[in-house]
């Protein structure tokens, strides 16, 4: 697993500490490794669970970096003919969850 941790973007409080610019660099990062993680890699579901941590926690729909690209690359794994049920599912409630990637 990685080194970035979900404490950091777990909750409001801790949230709070990232600047604007942290926060877009870091949704850079988990959509790059996202992406760099094969079907069925238990670290992809982490990232996506840390990409979830980030948006809910922090100000995201004051500055909706990267929304195009994160919902995209959330479609694209939800809807993935594999047997990665697991990543499917978690890019699927992450959509469901946050209506603003998709606006």
């Amino acid at each position: 697993s990685s080194g970035i941790n979900a404490e950091y973007g777990g909750s409001p409080d801790t949230a709070e500490l990232f600047f604007t610019n942290d926060v877009k660099v870091l949704l850079e990062v988990l959509h790059r490794n996202i992406i760099d993680r094969g079907e069925g890699d238990t670290d992809r579901v982490y990232f996506m669970r840390l990409l979830d941590l980030v948006v809910a926690n922090t100000e995201y729909e004051d500055h909706t970096h990267y929304k195009y690209e994160i919902y995209h690359l959330l479609k694209q794994v939800s809807e993935e003919e594999s047997d990665d049920r697991e990543s499917m599912s978690e890019a699927s409630r992450i959509l469901r969850k946050h209506q603003i990637l998709a606006t």
